[in-house]
């Protein structure tokens, strides 16, 4: 994944796909922590953590999760006891997103979006 071309491409989905601004704040924080981690396909990070990176609650961290989720962003899947839950950022196939910046944001999902 290149990290300017996601970035690039991920403005410009949500000017038709708008995220509100919590949001937005959760998939920049994921994006920089999976390219801390080398952009692996799937990583966990627990919700302390990124409640404290992103000054949000838990209560809105859960909210905007589902949000990006929704939306067609990232995939979660939940932790089990103690265990923090497993990110999936969806990588845009940036050409089509320069091209066709107005359709829906999950024509540009690139790799299966189910994590395991």
């Amino acid at each position: 994944m290149n990290y300017i071309k996601q970035v690039n491409a991920f403005y410009k989905l949500i000017q038709n796909n708008p995220l509100s601004s919590n949001a937005q704040c959760l998939y920049n924080y994921l994006l920089n922590k999976n390219s801390e981690l080398g952009w692996v396909k799937e990583f966990t990070v627990s919700n302390m953590i990124v409640c404290g990176y992103t000054g949000l609650s838990r209560k809105t961290l859960d909210r905007v999760r589902n949000e990006l989720k929704q939306k067609g962003y990232i995939d979660y899947k939940k932790g089990v006891s103690n265990q923090a839950g497993k990110y999936l950022i969806v990588e845009f196939d940036t050409q089509d997103v320069t091209q066709n910046g107005t359709q829906n944001v999950t024509r540009y999902v690139t790799q299966s979006v189910h994590i395991k």
